[in-house]
């Protein structure tokens, strides 16, 4: 061989090596020929009791007038999986064209790929009406995703075109079962399946912690093309939380994305998925993680509070973790003596508060605060009492008294409410007194008056004299003395 020839040959090898290598594509009907083993690469035939559970291979094989089948003989040569090898329609499925036949007792004749390698690959599921019968179909992805769900095939056929990644091993089914009766429900199918051309990507996650009704950051880094490692911004990534999708985030410009999300009440550990869906450059990636949903102890804390009878005071309570930091937005019922006052939620500062007015009650002394946390899925119940002070509130009395002459009778009278309400108080017993000495007591009239009469001494002085109305006290109010002048005149 000349030097020349040589060189020629070197070039055309490079070039060829530099040319880019058709990724083999995968076609159920194509490859179904006449004699046909099962498995047959990467497919194989077989049927499942309901859409999704264990796989089945067919057991038995035979050339039909029209074509090979494959089948397991439950009843009429069904479930089966055959291809029309003619040249003209038979049972209602095309000339080259593969139909899936369900079987006598609901059962779901399968058409099986199975990943060669990993990577991306582009699907195409097709179906049409087929024979006089009517199915349903589906496209599972390792028998649990549902990608596609034909309610009914009787319909004009269709299909539809899926981007899913796929590990070796990974098998992605297309399953029709009947709709009734199973006759004339020979059903028209393909399945084609290619490697696709789209650039690979990764990405990772990591786990999170936190405590239920809390929020908490679910994250994905790094998010980048695997042939330069370069990152991947402005990308759209969905987090998952036990399958549910909770939100999407952005990755930025090193192809990181945060989520906050609140946990839900739940299980203490949750399964955790970062998604990018990919798009017509780049495929789709995804990783998991562990979310673990933490339900922590809680302790509260009420200080003593004081008031006087019929004045304001502000109960109030804390409430902590078992590391004293505070509990924010938790609703605490405060009780006075077992009885409700009303509900408040707490502060940052784990303080929930309410404003009260000391009703008499039973007077004066300790009346216990009650202050309660009901818990949920995130922060356990808890309860603690502190002591209310009661203090004996205050009475107004005010005296009013006429003048009056020597040896007749004249009334003393004082009107008393309370403070600061200046509510009457009936049945209040009020003492008068003229110049020390003691006249007459009265009890309080519902309209506010306790009123005594003074029998003035024929040989009383004439000039101003003392006249007091005085409370005693009791349980509920401090003792009051009210004083004004009486005038007995000639």
């Amino acid at each position: 061989m000349s030097t020349a020839l040589g060189r020629t040959i070197a070039c055309l090898l490079a070039a060829l090596a530099l040319l880019p290598i058709r990724a083999q594509a995968y076609d159920a009907a194509a490859d179904f020929v006449v004699g046909s083993p099962n498995p047959n690469g990467v497919w194989s035939y077989g049927y499942t009791a309901t859409p999704g559970s264990a796989f089945t291979i067919f057991d038995e094989y035979s050339d039909s007038p029209y074509g090979p089948v494959w089948l397991h003989n439950l009843s009429l040569g069904t479930p089966s999986c055959w291809k029309n090898t003619s040249s003209d329609s038979a049972y209602g499925i095309g000339a080259g064209q593969a139909s899936l036949h369900p079987g006598p007792g609901g059962e779901y004749a399968t058409i099986r790929f199975t990943a060669p390698i990993d990577g991306a690959y582009d699907a195409v599921m097709e179906w049409g009406p087929g024979d006089g019968g009517d199915t349903d179909a589906w496209l599972l992805l390792n028998s649990a995703t549902s990608l596609q769900y034909i309610a009914s095939t009787a319909s004009t056929g269709s299909y539809t075109e899926y981007s899913i990644t796929m590990k070796a091993g990974d098998t992605l089914d297309l399953s029709v079962g009947a709709l009734g009766s199973f006759y004339y429900d020979n059903t028209q199918v393909n399945l084609r399946v290619m490697p696709s051309s789209r650039i690979a990507t990764a990405l990772w996650t990591a786990n999170s912690r936190g405590i239920i009704t809390r929020p908490v950051y679910l994250r994905a880094y790094d998010l980048r093309r695997l042939t330069d490692n370069a990152f991947l911004s402005g990308r759209s990534i969905t987090f998952r939380v036990d399958g549910t999708d909770v939100g999407s985030a952005v990755a930025d410009s090193r192809g990181d994305a945060a989520l906050a999300w609140t946990i839900t009440d739940g299980a203490a550990s949750r399964a955790m998925k970062v998604e990018y869906a990919g798009d017509t450059e780049y495929d789709s990636c995804s990783a998991s993680a562990v979310v673990t949903a933490d339900t922590v102890a809680t302790k509260t804390y009420v200080p003593d509070r004081s008031g006087k009878v019929k004045t304001y005071t502000v109960p109030k309570a804390f409430l902590f973790q078992t590391d004293n930091s505070p509990v924010e937005g938790k609703v605490m019922t405060i009780k006075v003596d077992g009885a409700s006052i009303g509900t408040d939620t707490t502060r940052a500062n784990g303080c929930a508060q309410l404003g009260y007015t000391v009703p008499e009650g039973s007077g004066a002394g300790t009346r216990v605060i009650r202050c309660e946390f009901a818990g949920d899925g995130g922060f356990v119940s808890s309860a603690n009492v502190g002591k209310l002070a009661v203090l004996k509130g205050n009475l107004y009395v005010w005296a009013y008294v006429r003048s009056g002459k020597a040896g007749t009778s004249h009334p003393l009278k004082a009107y008393v409410r309370s403070l600061p309400d200046y509510v009457i108080q009936p049945g209040k017993q009020i003492t008068f007194s003229v110049n020390g000495t003691e006249v007459q007591a009265a009890s309080v009239a519902a309209d506010g008056w306790a009123t005594a009469t003074w029998a003035i001494p024929a040989g009383e002085p004439t000039g101003s004299h003392t006249a007091t109305a005085a409370f005693a006290g009791d349980a509920w109010y401090e003792p009051v003395t009210a004083s004004t002048a009486f005038n007995v005149v000639p």
